[in-house]
């Protein structure tokens, strides 16, 4: 994804999100109720993370619940 694409995603990101998908924090949490967008502010985070050079693909981790969510997460990265 290139730069100014990532930039065009952060423009349409709610606040809380923008925080979460450029936060130089090496852990974050993203708890909110369903279909709130969570797999996509991961997914975002995930392409800003590589993007900016801050992380490589195999140096990111993702936790889920269901396997449901996980290849939901796989796929949209």
């Amino acid at each position: 994804m290139s730069n100014s694409a990532l930039l065009a995603l952060l423009r349409t990101a709610t606040p809380s999100q923008r925080e979460a998908i450029t936060s130089n924090k090496p852990f974050i949490v993203v708890s909110a109720g369903a279909g709130t967008g969570k797999t996509s502010t991961l997914a975002w985070r995930f392409a800003w993370l590589v993007a900016t050079g801050e992380a490589k693909c195999d140096q990111i981790l993702t936790v889920t619940y269901t396997e449901k969510a996980a290849l939901e997460m796989a796929l949209r990265i």
